[in-house]
């Protein structure tokens, strides 16, 4: 009996260890409803570089998803990298090989992210615009794409939340 017992706790401990339950964030819910599920191991990097960089977290995945899908590999025709499709003065002197490692992908977009936030705060919704072009004014298009892949994110989350209750 006491044998049956201690394999029991001991199964128990090693199914804890080896496969711990996940809490699902709003970060792993956007990214599934936008990128897909097989994405989500993404979302604690996406925590990490919103909270460092005091942005939205649901406004970081939309970007990632309408730049690349949440796609890693994903190399754009300007030869942008990674899923936040990074280039030119962005990289902030981060190598091809240093832009594959997610967490340094994501935390570099969401730096630049915060720093055109910035510069075109007087613009208000633009400023998520100048994430894409050179000219905080000339993204208004790409600031309202964005805007819709958020509204689509929170529909999602929200018919997910019901579809459960």
């Amino acid at each position: 009996m006491t044998r049956l017992y201690f394999s029991i706790l001991w199964l128990a401990w090693f199914a804890l260890m080896c496969f711990p339950a996940r809490a699902e964030t709003t970060t792993s819910r956007a990214i599934a409803a936008l990128c897909g599920p097989q994405h989500v191991h993404l979302a604690h990097h996406v925590d990490a570089a919103a909270r460092r960089y005091l942005l939205d977290r649901v406004l970081l995945v939309a970007v990632m998803a309408r730049e690349s899908s949440c796609r890693m590999a994903k190399v754009g025709a300007h030869h942008e990298r990674c899923a936040m499709q990074i280039h030119g003065v962005a990289r902030n002197g981060h190598s091809n090989r240093e832009l594959a490692d997610p967490a340094t992908c994501i935390d570099t977009g969401a730096r630049w992210l915060a720093l055109r936030e910035v510069d075109c705060r007087a613009l208000g919704a633009l400023a998520i615009g100048g994430y894409n072009a050179r000219e905080c004014r000339h993204g208004r298009k790409y600031a309202r794409k964005v805007r819709e892949t958020v509204e689509r994110a929170w529909r999602e989350m929200r018919r997910q939340r019901e579809g459960r209750s």
